[in-house]
């Protein structure tokens, strides 16, 4: 994907979708589709491919997300369990685990959808 082969422009809509330069192993596979498929420099077909390569990107990252997510509420749940406001610190035990109770849930959704995506 270089000069003449229209590979500037490839990379130009690449970098405005995804706000980066593809990676040598991003760029293997556009060369790998524009070889297989006779990909023309001016085909309208790289606009999908473009497209597909941004979903394939967004669901590779949802999962590391959700997982960044869950442990920074799991950290953020588990703080405020060992710091209940004054009138629950008699209920501290009974409020600690439904606080864990009700993250554990939420992260057992958020798995799943991150197995989902992947």
């Amino acid at each position: 994907m270089s000069g003449g082969d229209g590979g500037d422009l490839l990379l130009d809509a690449f970098g405005r979708l995804l706000g980066r330069l593809p990676s040598d192993d991003e760029r293997e596979r556009l060369r790998q589709a524009r070889d297989a498929l006779g990909i023309r420099p001016d085909d309208a077909l790289w606009t999908v491919l473009l497209a597909l390569q941004w979903h394939l990107v967004l669901y590779t990252e949802v999962p590391r997300r959700i997982e960044r997510a869950a442990a920074r509420a799991t950290r953020q749940v588990l703080a405020a369990a060992d710091s209940p406001p004054a009138p629950a610190r008699a209920l501290h035990a009974p409020w600690r685990a439904a606080a864990l109770a009700g993250l554990a849930g939420g992260i057992v959704i958020g798995f799943a959808l991150a197995s989902w995506y992947h």
